[in-house]
């Protein structure tokens, strides 16, 4: 699946959003002209889907010219994943739709306005939620849209979960997705008060009434935990890919500089490598300079990035490494680039895989696991919370 980043700011403000430098991801987006997301659409073969993520999509006034320029290129699927506010607005929907848009994930957290707006942080926001949902319901009943829903699961809304599930039973939803707080953002930034244990999570879903968690699915679990699930609850994660600028990991806390990086870092050190060419990661305030600061307990994070963000810059971090220079077109073939170079701003091709190694960690049982090479990892901050102790390593 192809990610094309099309939401230029959003009208909700989540406690635990993934964008934390939400400034500079607008300006990126406003930058980006109607040649540049056709050539990202063209880069994307036929056989997959393209999804228009980022902020909120739906607040592009050329949404509808990029649904059909992804609909005639006859792509498997053209989504997009939104708060669903402005599909509140049947038209709205509609007319996209007849532009061909297939597929729709709607953000729900809530079951009622208290607990949905407290964590998108604006009131109003679950009633025009549910009223798209029910408007785009109405609209799959009668035309070929998939609907799925996606809903991040915290220790706010996790006691609510069979709620949640009963509030969208009887809407024509083929996926109710939940996933866990990702630190990242702002997810990171509060995720001491938001995140709660997985084996909490598992519990959860293992005490629902089977009824209530038909088409449920529990993603971005290890999957050590993941089997302690009915095979029912267990959902894929997610792979895509999503153009970046070069000079811009797509990650607020960290910005690509040079091929050196601290090897002592494991984040850096598994990202990406050739040989002894490292893909490098610099923290983005002066305080950053030490690199074993946890990333999620920042002084700030990006007074600098939208100052890098187009360029690649030599390490000034010297110690026991070795430095690497490489031109830029280098630096785009080793990170997996397409070579899309669209108007006057280069972009490179960045997989999940490769944004989840900075702030991810393998640990003892990981050492041990047949799953090793196919599982994400645990966000950093989660471990050094809580430890290995949940963690058992699969058998092959």
């Amino acid at each position: 699946m192809l990610h094309i980043l099309t939401g230029p700011g959003c009208n909700n403000n989540c406690l635990f959003c993934m964008e934390a430098d939400r400034a500079g991801r607008d300006a990126y987006v406003r930058a980006q002209t109607d040649d540049d997301v056709r050539a990202m659409i063209e880069a994307c073969p036929r056989d997959q889907d393209v999804l228009f993520t980022s902020g909120e999509p739906t607040l592009h006034p050329r949404l509808a010219d990029f649904v059909r320029m992804a609909s005639a290129r006859g792509l498997r699927s053209v989504g997009l994943i939104t708060n669903g506010r402005r599909f509140a607005y049947r038209a709205f929907g509609e007319h996209l739709v007849a532009a061909g848009l297939d597929r729709v994930t709607v953000s729900i957290h809530g079951h009622e306005a208290g607990l949905h707006d407290g964590l998108t942080r604006t009131p109003g926001s679950f009633a025009q939620t549910l009223a798209g949902l029910e408007n785009l319901s109405r609209t799959a009943s009668r035309r070929s849209l998939t609907l799925h829903t996606s809903t991040v699961l915290n220790r706010r809304n996790l006691p609510r979960l069979a709620d949640i599930l009963v509030l969208l039973r009887g809407m024509p939803i083929q996926q109710k997705v939940f996933n866990v707080v990702m630190a990242r953002g702002r997810g990171a930034l509060h995720f001491t008060a938001l995140m709660p244990r997985y084996s909490e999570v598992i519990e959860a879903f293992c005490d629902l009434p089977e009824e209530l968690a038909d088409g449920a699915r529990v993603v971005d679990l290890p999957h050590c935990l993941l089997t302690r699930l009915p095979e029912r609850l267990r959902g894929e994660v997610e792979t895509f890919s999503q153009f970046e600028p070069v000079g811009s990991t797509g990650i607020a806390e960290v910005s690509l500089r040079n091929a050196a990086s601290d090897t002592r870092e494991e984040s850096q050190r598994a990202a990406a490598s050739d040989g002894d060419r490292q893909l490098a990661v610099e923290h983005l305030d002066d305080e950053w300079e030490d690199l074993h600061r946890p990333w999620w307990e920042p002084p700030w994070l990006s007074k600098r990035l939208r100052e890098m963000r187009a360029r690649v810059l030599p390490s000034p971090h010297t110690r026991e490494r070795r430095a690497v220079d490489e031109t830029l077109t280098e630096l785009e073939e080793r990170i997996g680039a397409t070579a899309a170079v669209c108007g006057a701003q280069p972009y490179y091709l960045a997989q999940r895989e490769l944004k989840d190694g900075y702030l991810r960690r393998k640990g003892p049982p990981c050492d041990r696991c047949a799953r090793r090479a196919s599982c994400a990892g645990v966000w950093g901050p989660y471990v050094q919370a809580w430890g290995w102790s949940e963690f058992t390593p699969l058998a092959p």
